[in-house]
């Protein structure tokens, strides 16, 4: 079976049709769902993988709004799950929490140096 990018290549007088894109998504959306059965990929992983479809899509067939389309029906849910909406928010809080702890150390490292300077500056 040839590629995706083989398969737009050589049609260069011809596009790749509607047909041929569908299939190629619903194969890849099947080994992924595959690998995520195997336990070879998290829901998580498998979702960001299917997410990164989406997007590519998004871009790479931006001149293409009938295929464009046709592979955001495939990729993007239609309704997100309790558990996806968690997993979303458990990431921010954890990219916040990150960012606190490390303005938190710096705030720290500065009121050290601030203290250094105050016992320099005191004595005579």
């Amino acid at each position: 079976m040839l590629s995706f990018r083989t398969k737009a290549s050589i049609s260069t007088g011809f596009p790749l049709s509607e047909k041929e894109l569908t299939e190629f998504v619903e194969e890849a959306i099947l080994i992924l769902k595959q690998e995520l059965c195997d336990g070879y990929l998290t829901e998580r992983e498998y979702h960001n993988y299917v997410k990164l479809f989406h997007f590519a899509a998004n871009r790479v067939l931006a001149k293409h709004p009938q295929m464009q389309e046709e592979v955001n029906q495939m990729t993007e849910p239609l309704i997100k799950l309790p558990s996806m909406i968690m997993d979303e928010l458990e990431a921010e809080i954890a990219d916040r929490d990150a960012k606190i702890a490390s303005k938190d150390a710096e705030i720290r490292r500065l009121q050290e140096l601030i203290s250094q300077l105050s016992s320099c500056n005191s004595t005579p």
